[in-house]
């Protein structure tokens, strides 16, 4: 559930913090039942994660759906210290990685065998237990001669549902779309290329460009 959904089911049923919660009144056991909601976990009480059943990607149409990275499970199965961790996948003509590159800290990194046209940015969605936010991704020519894009998310969510979308031009993007500049501080250096690129093929004074410009400071 999304953390606007959410902050909504609680104001309109009167949920108050975990540490205050008693057990849903029937009143608010039918209003829940009517709007579709479930009712947050008493205190102490985890909420049950969204059930992920892929074991290797999904495609819906153009949009591309990984199974879940899990930390501990991905932790558990790995075979030494050296590679835990890490899910890698090969789908849709991309090479996916998700990967724990540091404490509370998640690198996405995608990689195409193509050059990919300056101004394309390939929009993701990444769900945790926390939030479900959207990111842009932008590429930058590698030395294969393929083009690789990549997010460092400073996180500790026990596990990621993500979501990759085809790509698209910026030009299409909201400049007052929050993802923009999510993704920009979101974009490790080597990367940022991509992002510097966009900006100077902006207009003076573009609003696109300026949300750039702030987020990189």
């Amino acid at each position: 559930m999304s953390t606007l959904r959410r902050r909504y089911r609680d104001r309109l049923l009167g949920v108050r913090p975990a540490a205050e919660r008693a057990p849903a009144s029937l009143w608010q056991r039918y209003w829940m039942s009517l709007l579709g909601f479930r009712r947050p976990p008493p205190a102490g009480v985890a909420e049950p994660a969204p059930v992920n059943p892929l074991t290797r990607p999904s495609a819906h149409g153009n949009r591309l759906r990984l199974p879940r990275f899990d930390r501990s499970g991905v932790r558990l199965a790995a075979s030494t210290e050296a590679d835990r961790a890490v899910d890698e996948w090969r789908a849709g003509g991309r090479e996916i990685t998700v990967r724990q590159s540091g404490p509370g800290e998640i690198e996405f990194l995608v990689r195409v065998e193509h050059a990919v046209p300056a101004g394309t940015v390939l929009p993701v969605e990444v769900a945790t237990e926390r939030d479900d936010l959207r990111y842009f991704l932008v590429f930058v020519p590698d030395a294969g001669g393929g083009a690789v894009a990549a997010l460092r998310l400073g996180t500790t969510a026990a596990w990621f549902d993500v979501t990759v979308d085809e790509p698209a031009d910026v030009a299409t993007v909201d400049p007052h779309d929050a993802a923009v500049a999510r993704s920009v501080r979101a974009t490790p250096d080597p990367a940022m290329t991509g992002w510097w690129q966009i900006l100077a093929d902006r207009p003076a004074h573009d609003p696109l460009g300026q949300v750039i410009r702030d987020a990189a400071r």
